[in-house]
């Protein structure tokens, strides 16, 4: 079962541009939204709300994961 939240959506929509602007040019992978660029030197990989069944649920452990790859 996939369990997508609208914080997932929103938390992806506001910090891809962000990240985008860091490394220009770059990819991005996102649990949301449609993958760019992963032709791309560099690419970001974003888990907006990891653990978005436990946020969903009122449980207090769950984080933004974002990384970049080479």
């Amino acid at each position: 079962m996939i369990i997508t939240s609208r914080v997932d959506q929103l938390v992806e929509a506001r910090s891809k541009p962000v990240l985008l602007s860091l490394v220009p040019g770059a990819g991005f992978l996102g649990e949301e939204t449609s993958s760019t660029g992963m032709d791309s030197r560099y690419r970001w990989i974003q888990d907006p709300t990891d653990g978005t069944a436990v946020y969903s649920l009122g449980g207090e452990y769950y984080s933004n994961s974002i990384a970049i790859d080479r």
